[in-house]
């Protein structure tokens, strides 16, 4: 067992870190549920601080939920985009799984939730169009080198993109809200997906 506490008494550098991420992903979850509305409290309770613990790091509930979705952002990315195979296609079809598989009720909540944020916080709104492009980045990478790979035109990049990802998040969306599906029945559903969303993404 690591320990919590340094030479001096005060929390280790590890378990600083730990509280933390504790802090970060409880704020995650409660902005996905309440948007700019959350309770700091709430938040404490959950990552098992208190709520002076929490303003001590961060001097406003709003530096909090930035650092938290920055923080959230860079988690998602370091999965989402990590390890994909050199072939565009195939590492379109990567994405599209990672998109598929990921937990698409709790995704439409928190977009939901910046987006009604951004509506009232206008200097969030940059912030949040800055997250949303770099959140589709990889994809939008993956049909480039598709298009450069088969000579297709530029000007339907964009829109392929964003085509790819309002598939597979409306399939897995739908599948997730689907409590009885089977891995057999997901794996059917995302393979039929792939198929239009290939043969879309060579045309």
């Amino acid at each position: 067992m690591s320990n919590t506490k340094s030479a001096g008494g005060r929390p280790s550098k590890a378990r600083v870190a730990e509280i933390n991420q504790n802090i970060i992903l409880a704020t995650l979850r409660a902005y996905a549920d309440h948007g700019g509305e959350l309770n700091v409290q709430d938040v404490a309770q959950a990552a098992g601080v208190s709520k002076q613990a929490i303003y001590r790091r961060w001097p406003s509930k709003l530096e909090l939920i930035i650092d938290a979705v920055e923080t959230g952002m860079d988690m998602f990315l370091s999965y989402f985009a990590d390890d994909l195979p050199a072939s565009p296609i195939e590492a379109l079809k990567v994405l599209a799984r990672r998109l598929y598989d990921g937990d698409r009720v709790f995704a439409t909540r928190f977009a939901l939730s910046m987006d009604a944020h951004g509506a009232v916080e206008p200097q969030l709104r940059e912030r949040f169009d800055d997250w949303e492009r770099r959140s589709i980045a990889p994809i939008v990478a993956a049909v480039e080198s598709l298009h450069m790979a088969c000579g297709l035109p530029d000007h339907s990049v964009a829109e392929k993109a964003q085509l790819i990802i309002d598939l597979f998040n409306g399939a897995g969306l739908r599948v997730s809200l689907k409590r009885s599906t089977s891995d057999e029945e997901r794996g059917r559903v995302f393979d039929t997906t792939w198929e239009y969303a290939r043969r879309m993404l060579l045309a």
